[in-house]
């Protein structure tokens, strides 16, 4: 009986050994990613203290997406009524979603990437909603191609400047403040030029219908 419990003690004790064997091979390849992150947040810290006002520049870059919602909700929202019914998405739907995308890009792009220091739902969110809005607003743009003036064609051409500045960002990684700069022109380039187009689109039909009424 001794020995049956020693010899069953002992393959207890090496299927433990054999477990703590397997989970070590497992686990052990994760201990060089989680010290990459820590060195990749360690960097942003002190990018963030040492480079603070294109930080800030940084952070409240992430709002120009709200500011553009915003806009259409309330200015922009005298667009020709063709416009409207030619158009992928709702317009007040996608302004609404542009309002979001503010708050949502900061919570990710700011405070987990360089306060939190942590990778968060805000990151996840920001994943999906982020590229959604880049496809709507392109093919939105080219949407309304028929209905575009030359001028306002090169508007909404200029739009694929987006992902393009949005690629020479990933590739910078964690080089500052390059990074600093190459992200907040990503976050304001679309904003930016479909403020634009809007506009360029509003003004020219109303100066149209001002010169018919005279």
């Amino acid at each position: 009986m001794v020995g049956r419990a020693i010899s069953t003690g002992a393959s207890a004790a090496a299927l433990i050994d054999a477990v703590m064997a397997i989970k070590a091979k497992v686990s052990s390849p994760k201990k060089p990613c989680r010290n990459k992150e820590r060195r990749d947040f360690q960097r942003k810290a002190r990018a963030r203290d040492k480079y603070p006002i294109l930080f800030r520049i940084y952070a409240l870059s992430s709002f120009t997406y709200s500011l553009l919602g915003i806009l259409m909700l309330t200015i922009f929202r005298d667009i020709p009524e063709n416009f409207r019914e030619h158009c992928l998405i709702n317009l007040d739907l996608f302004a609404i979603l542009l309002v979001v995308q503010g708050p949502v890009s900061f919570w990710a792009d700011v405070i987990e990437e360089f306060i939190e220091l942590r990778k968060g739902l805000g990151r996840s969110v920001d994943a999906v909603l982020a590229p959604t809005l880049t496809f709507l607003a392109i093919a939105g743009s080219m949407y309304w191609g028929s209905l575009l003036r030359p001028e306002e064609m090169h508007l909404a051409m200029a739009l694929f400047s987006g992902p393009a500045i949005f690629i020479l960002d990933q590739l910078l990684v964690n080089k500052f403040p390059h990074k600093f700069i190459s992200h907040t022109a990503w976050h304001v380039s679309m904003p930016l030029i479909g403020a634009l187009l809007l506009s360029t689109i509003i003004t020219a039909r109303e100066h149209d219908a001002s010169e018919i009424e005279v």
